[in-house]
């Protein structure tokens, strides 16, 4: 060795057939007096000047056919200092390219650690992963003449457990398997980062591995040899030589399967993140895209191909404005716009027919720049239709509420007016008694004037009591529950019907079950829905200009309920309003407000029924309500 090089054990190169140095250790820059990136740079026969481009060449076609080569050569310092150096060449393969490794050694090896790093670059130069650990163990197993050899990785830091790559013994792969470090000469090695090599006695110190006798580990290191992710270990039944443990050699070894584990490792990450990925793209319910500057899709999520019914590929065909319905396209075209601008981001909604009907959606869209021009979006939607129609059915229920209020004010003032109309009913009620005191038992020139007065006296007090009933039904407060005749209520609202029907030659007719039941309502709210069913069954065969009668029928329908229907010969219920027609203001009448049947509803549910109304199928509507009957 010339002066001014210090001395090292062994050095390792990669470089490739351009003689471009792709690795080196990186203790030999240091050793040599270089800098890392000078000594990155630097040709490699600056370095060693036997490495001409025709050496280079020539150790490239001898590796190919014999697996491996050697070279003496003069390994040159920084300072001019040379070291003459013994170099052993093989092929490997990193990352799917072919390299040339070149082991340097200041001194020439014994023939078997020779054998044994042509061996590694012979016969694991075209192998990866679990194939690549399986070799290497087997054939250093067999070159070393021993029993056994396991490759492993550590599983945790710091250290307890490791899982072996590979499992040689006894001429045979085992398993891999997964132990623990304590009580085990791997122990050691794992957390001391150190070579262990017990050539003998190996039972006495670790009296639970029988039959082991000797043993030599060696630490397997990351890329920047500071933790140890791995090792490597070697063990017989029979005493180890001590010149058994050559460290170039071993070392090299031990470089190959740490750059492997670390590629696994790597590969493995990158795979569990690309599940980590899919899962949440896959599983997610927004709308995910991504799309160039001019909005065609660069990538859509699952949940995006899903809602508008189509495959991936048919949707990287076409541009994201073709997804937006005509009557939106320029609010679209202006939310794009404003992508350049700062913050580069928008949002809009917009109405979209698909295979489910018309649907809402709300995208927010955000844009990456490069040197101030727009080059990605990236658009997030989300089904907003539900919430759409919350927002319509809120507002139509405040106008609902504001009509109601209205009809409410009305209602006042109908109980007002009522007030007011009863004092002259009942000043004309008591001028006509008068009358028929005064004219008495008189002649029969007055029998006529008698008439006419008994006929005053009889419809005033009628329109009092239809006074009464509308400010009963008007008046506030919680309703009382009495057990009532349902018999003489239907005849009552008849009677009070017929004032309103018989101009327009409608009969009325009572069809009801002998005897029937008491039940116990409020007889003022349930003479009202019978009323409502009355007007409604008249009203509607008036508009048809059709005469004929109205049918009410009350009879038992179930153990424990009293059923009442009102059948009319009227057109029937129109079908677009028969799942609406007990909504509040849903009517089919031009001057109808839509509020009758709804409290009609609402009354019989608060007495515990229910009510429905169908067609009938001889012809007509027919409307029902049915109340619990009480003991």
């Amino acid at each position: 060795m010339s002066d001014a090089v210090p001395a090292f054990s062994k050095a390792v190169l990669h470089f490739d057939d351009k003689a471009k140095l792709i690795y080196f250790s990186p203790e030999l820059p240091l050793t040599l007096g270089y800098d890392t990136t000078t000594f990155s740079l630097m040709p490699l026969t600056g370095l060693i000047p036997e490495l001409t481009p025709e050496c280079i060449a020539t150790l490239w076609r001898q590796t190919t056919v014999e697996g491996s080569a050697r070279l003496q050569g003069r390994l040159v310092a920084r300072q001019g200092g040379q070291m003459p150096v013994d170099i052993r060449f093989g092929r490997i393969q990193v990352d799917g390219q072919i390299q040339l490794c070149a082991c340097l050694h200041p001194m020439v090896a014994s023939s078997e650690a020779e054998r044994l790093l042509q061996l590694v670059v012979r016969t694991t130069a075209r192998s990866t992963g679990s194939e690549f650990f399986r070799i290497l163990a087997r054939s250093v197993a067999e070159v070393l003449n021993v029993e056994g050899a396991l490759i492993t990785e550590c599983l945790d830091f710091p250290t307890t457990r490791v899982r072996t790559l590979a499992y040689w013994t006894e001429s045979a792969f085992t398993g891999d398997i997964e132990y623990d470090l304590v009580n085990t000469p791997c122990d050691k090695v794992i957390k001391e980062g150190r070579v262990c090599f017990y050539a003998n006695r190996m039972s006495e110190r670790y009296p639970e591995d029988v039959g082991v006798e000797s043993y030599l580990g060696l630490p397997i290191f990351d890329a920047d040899h500071r933790q140890v992710i791995g090792h490597m270990a070697f063990f017989d039944s029979q005493e180890m030589p001590a010149s058994f443990y050559h460290k170039a050699v071993f070392d090299v070894f031990c470089d190959r399967a740490s750059a492997e584990l670390q590629r696994i490792q790597a590969l493995r990450d990158l795979q569990h993140q690309e599940r980590k990925y899919r899962l949440l793209v896959e599983n997610q319910q927004e709308l995910v895209a991504q799309l160039d500057r001019d909005g065609r899709f660069e990538f859509v999520s699952p949940s995006l191909c899903e809602f508008f019914q189509r495959d991936e590929a048919s949707l990287l065909t076409v541009s994201f404005h073709d997804l937006i319905e005509r009557a939106s396209q320029r609010r679209v075209h202006a939310c794009w716009k404003s992508l350049d601008s700062t913050p580069h981001w928008a949002e809009f909604e917009h109405r979209v027919q698909t295979a489910r009907g018309a649907r809402w959606l709300s995208w927010s869209l955000k844009a990456t720049m490069v040197q101030g021009v727009l080059q990605t979006v990236v658009a997030v939607g989300r089904d907003v239709t539900q919430r759409r129609e919350a927002e319509e059915k809120a507002h139509r229920t405040l106008q609902e509420l504001a009509h109601l209020s209205r009809v409410s004010s009305m209602g006042e003032m109908a109980s007002a007016f009522a007030h007011e109309i009863n004092q002259p009913l009942c000043a004309i009620l008591t001028y006509a008694q008068a009358s028929l005191r005064l004219l008495g038992n008189s002649s029969n020139e007055n029998s006529e004037i008698r008439h006419a007065m008994e006929r005053v006296a009889a419809n005033a007090e009628l329109a009092g009591n239809i006074i009464q009933q509308m400010r009963n039904f008007l008046r506030k407060g919680e309703p009382e529950l009495t057990a009532t005749d349902i018999l003489a209520l239907l005849q009552d609202s008849i009677s009070l019907a017929r004032v309103e029907l018989h101009d327009d030659d409608i009969e009325i007719q009572l069809q009801s079950e002998q005897p029937l039941p008491r039940v116990h309502i409020n007889a003022t709210q349930i003479e009202q829905v019978i009323l409502n069913f009355l007007r409604n069954a008249r009203d509607a065969m008036k508009a048809a200009g059709r005469t004929g009668r109205i049918r009410i029928m009350a009879q038992r329908s179930a153990p424990g309920e009293l059923q009442v229907s009102v059948l009319d010969q009227g057109p029937g219920i129109d079908p677009q309003l028969q799942s609406r027609m007990f909504e509040p203001f849903v009517t089919s009448k031009s001057a109808g407000i839509g509020i009758g049947l709804s409290i009609c509803k609402s009354i019989i549910e608060a007495h515990g029924g229910r009510v429905c109304g169908f067609n009938y199928p001889e012809g007509g509507a027919c409307f029902q309500l049915t109340l619990p009957l009480t003991e």
